[in-house]
């Protein structure tokens, strides 16, 4: 028997929506779908040949939770979070090439450079800077290679390693001072 298709696309739907009660300011409703896909990755458990899909679906449950823990300000646990997320999106990519209808070639790439971010993000804000820009570098590394210099997803890492610039240059500021 086989899985059907739309069960596990409900974890990619309940990580959108996540993102964006975040994106809205509403935490404890983007929290409540990371409960949805917990509940429904231990439901997934008992569905047939569901086994290679489930570090995928893992990977889609830590990164909601990596960006809820970051919204409530407790990057440690985050930070946690978007590396589990990184492994499973690694392994994902890995088992997806046996999968009947395998995703287009670079989403998982693609998906591991924003995770890349992600964590680089977490590390600059808990005053390790050095670090996240590292992270937010091979992430942009990544990017370029993938998709050239010429593309929107180059072009967000380069914000967000930006974003780690100033964060770096306002905290050699505040010690100056």
């Amino acid at each position: 028997d086989a899985l059907p298709r739309t069960k596990g696309r409900q974890f990619s739907i309940n990580q959108r929506m996540t993102l964006n009660y975040l994106f809205l300011g509403d935490i404890v409703r983007a929290e409540s779908y990371v409960k949805k896909n917990e509940a429904l990755l231990s439901e997934s458990r008992s569905w047939q040949n569901s086994e290679p899909y489930r570090s995928a679906w893992a990977a889609n449950v830590e990164n909601a939770k990596g960006r809820v823990l970051e919204a409530r300000g407790r990057l440690a646990e985050a930070e946690a979070a978007f590396q589990r997320y990184l492994a499973l999106e690694r392994d994902a990519l890995v088992k997806s090439k046996s999968w009947p209808n395998p995703p287009q070639p670079g989403g998982f790439e693609s998906a591991i450079d924003f995770g890349l971010t992600s964590l680089g993000r977490v590390r600059a804000n808990q005053g390790r800077v050095a670090e996240g820009e590292s992270d937010v570098r091979r992430a942009l590394l990544g990017r370029l290679k993938a998709v050239g210099k010429y593309h929107g997803d180059t072009a967000q890492i380069i914000e967000n390693l930006h974003r780690e610039d100033v964060h770096a240059l306002d905290e050699a500021e505040a010690y100056e001072r």
